[in-house]
């Protein structure tokens, strides 16, 4: 029974180094090649999920409208509770800024 434990957590660690997303830090000032594949990015051959945030000082905020949230079935919208786009801009026209959206999401084909 504990070589049937062993063998779980040798495994279960193997599988997470072979699988661990890559970070910048492992690529810091050394040069590191970008691809993609047909599932993600890859860093150095490693499959890789970037998640990046934008703060901005200035007049103006930039931000992505994820289409896919306001339209999960042809010709359906939703623009309420989170999704509620209205009442972003009203609030960013509420503190006196700009506002730059970007789409980002599926685009579906029905």
């Amino acid at each position: 029974m504990h070589w049937l434990l062993l063998i779980y957590v040798c495994l279960s660690f193997l599988t997470y180094i072979v699988t661990s997303p890559i970070t910048y830090e492992n690529v810091r000032d050394t040069p590191y090649n970008v691809s993609y594949d047909h599932r993600a990015v890859k860093i150095n051959g490693v499959r890789t999920m970037l998640i990046s945030g934008a703060i901005h000082c200035l007049n103006t905020i930039q931000t992505l409208i994820f289409w896919n949230l306001h339209e999960q079935k042809a010709n359906v919208f939703n623009f309420s509770g989170r999704a509620n786009l209205s009442q972003f801009l009203q609030d960013a026209d509420d503190a006196g800024l700009f506002v730059n959206l970007l789409t980002y999401g599926s685009i579906y084909m029905w």
